[in-house]
C-alpha cells in the first residue's frame, strides 16, 4: 500500500473506534429491537463504513482487505451485532466492480447510505417451490422467492437473493451442465421483510426473511454465482480473490471461491476476532473487581486465571497474525501479478476458518474463567459467549474448510 492508502485506511480504523461510546450506548436497545438504532445506522454510514468495499469513483473508500477486516474487528470488539451488520453490507459492496458502470451507481454510488443486504439461503419454510425462481423474459427474469438470514436487511436500500435461472418450467443449464444461478437485487420497496430473526445470539443483526413476488430485475441488475464473473473495475481490490477453485469436501460438494466468498470468509472471522477481543477485555474488567472470597483475593490474583488469559491470549493472537499475514500475501501477489492463485485463496480460507474457530475457544476460555458472573443477561461475556456462537454456526467458516486444505497440503484435487 502507498502512504494514501495507509492514510485512508487508518482514518477507516479511527473512525470505527470513535464510534465506540455510541455503539456502547446502544447496546441494550441492538439486543431489545433485534436491529440497530436509525441514528447509529446513520453514524455508520456517515463514516462510510457501508461503503469501504466499492469503487472511490462511486463514493466508496475502495480500502484494503486488511483494513477492512481492521474495521469490523474493532466494531465487533464493542458490539458482534454491529460488527456483523457492518460487515455483510460492506462485503456486498466488493460486488460493485463486477457491475457496469451506470448499474453500479445506480445501486452503489446515488444514494450516499447506500447499504445492499443479501442471502443464499432460501428459506426453508416456505411455501413456494421452489422458492427461489427468476424465469427469463425479455431483457431480464420475473422474480419470486423469499430468503432467509438477510442480515442488516432492516436498514439497507436493496436486497439480494440467490435465485435458480428457468426458462419456462424448467431449468436453464449453463455452458458446463450446471443448473444456472444468478445473485439477484432488489430495490428496498419491492421486498417484504418477514420477521423471523428470534435467536440466541446476534440478535441485533435483524437477519430477517425477505420475500418478493414477480418481481422484474434487469439481467444488468444480477451476477452469475455458477461461473466466475470478471470485474469491470480495474482496481485491484475487485480481483484479490478473483481465481476459482473447486474443491469436494466429502458430501458437501463442490467449492467455488469468488470476491464474496473470499472476502466474505475473512469478514466473517473478523467479526469473530472482535468479539473475542471483545470477550478477553472484560474478562479482564472482571477480573480486577471480583473477589474470590475472604482473604483470596481479587479473581486475577488466581494462578490458574492468570494462565487461563495467558493461553487465551496467545491463541487469539496467533489466530489473528496467521489470517493478516495471508491476507497481506495475497494483496501483494495481486498488485505484483495480477490475480490470486487458487494455493492461496485455499490458504485464506483455511486461515479464517481457523481465526473464528479459536475465537470462539477464547471466548468459552473467558465465559468459564468467569465463573457464575458470566450467566446473568447484561453481562458483556455473556451476550459475546451468546453472538460468537451464532457466528461460527455460519457455512462461511465451516470445519470443512480444514480438510479442503489438508487436501491440498496432500496434493489431491489438482485439476
Amino acid at each position: 500500500m502507498n502512504s494514501s492508502q495507509t492514510r485512508e485506511g487508518e482514518a477507516l480504523i479511527e473512525a470505527a473506534r470513535a464510534l465506540r461510546p455510541q455503539i456502547e450506548r446502544y447496546a441494550a436497545q441492538i439486543e431489545e429491537d433485534r436491529q440497530l438504532p436509525q441514528p447509529l445506522v446513520d453514524a455508520l454510514a456517515q463514516a462510510g463504513l457501508f461503503k469501504m468495499l466499492v469503487p472511490q469513483s462511486l463514493g466508496g473508500s475502495e480500502t484494503d482487505p486488511e483494513t477492512f477486516c481492521r474495521v469490523i474487528e474493532e466494531l465487533s470488539r464493542v458490539d458482534g451485532s454491529t460488527g456483523w451488520s457492518v460487515f455483510v453490507p460492506a462485503c456486498v459492496g466488493a460486488a460493485s466492480g463486477s457491475f457496469g458502470e451506470d448499474v453500479a451507481w445506480e445501486i452503489f454510488g446515488r444514494e450516499p447510505k447506500a447499504c445492499i443486504a443479501s442471502s443464499v439461503t432460501p428459506a426453508p419454510n416456505s411455501s413456494l417451490r421452489p422458492p427461489d425462481r427468476a424465469i427469463v423474459v425479455d431483457g431480464g427474469y420475473r422474480v419470486t422467492g423469499r430468503w432467509s438470514f438477510t442480515s442488516g436487511c432492516m436498514h439497507s436500500t436493496w436486497l439480494a437473493g440467490a435465485s435458480g435461472i428457468y426458462e419456462g418450467d424448467k431449468p436453464k443449464i449453463d455452458d458446463k451442465g450446471q443448473p444456472e444461478v444468478r445473485l439477484m437485487l432488489f430495490p428496498i420497496s419491492d421486498c417484504q421483510i418477514i420477521d423471523t430473526w428470534r435467536v440466541t445470539g446476534l440478535r441485533g443483526s435483524g437477519s430477517h426473511d425477505f420475500a418478493v413476488t414477480d418481481v422484474f430485475v434487469p439481467h444488468e441488475h444480477s451476477l452469475s454465482r455458477s461461473t466466475p464473473v470478471k470485474p469491470c473495475h480495474p482496481g485491484a481490490l475487485y480481483v484479490f480473490a478473483g481465481g476459482k477453485v473447486t474443491t469436494s469436501i466429502g458430501t458437501a460438494g463442490p467449492v467455488i471461491y469468488s470476491h464474496w466468498t473470499v472476502v466474505g470468509s475473512i469478514g466473517f472471522a473478523a467479526v469473530c476476532l472482535g468479539i473475542a477481543r471483545g470477550a478477553l477485555d472484560a474478562l479482564t474488567e472482571l477480573a480486577a473487581v471480583k473477589t474470590l472470597g475472604k482473604g483470596k483475593g481479587q479473581l486475577r490474583d488466581n494462578p490458574i486465571v492468570q494462565d487461563q488469559v495467558g493461553r487465551a491470549e496467545a491463541t487469539l493472537q496467533a489466530a489473528r497474525a496467521y489470517m493478516y499475514a495471508m491476507i497481506r500475501e495475497v494483496w501483494e501477489t495481486v498488485h505484483k501479478s495480477g490475480s490470486s492463485t487458487p494455493e492461496q485463496l485455499s490458504l485464506l480460507r483455511l486461515t479464517a476458518t481457523h481465526a473464528a474457530t479459536l475465537s470462539a475457544q477464547v471466548v468459552d476460555t473467558a465465559w468459564n474463567t468467569a465463573g457464575a458472573s458470566a450467566i446473568f443477561a447484561g453481562n458483556p461475556i455473556e451476550r459475546r459467549f451468546r453472538d460468537i456462537h451464532v457466528a461460527t454456526q455460519n457455512i462461511a467458516i465451516r470445519s470443512e474448510y480444514y480438510a479442503v486444505a489438508g487436501r491440498m497440503f496432500l496434493g489431491l484435487d489438482k485439476e
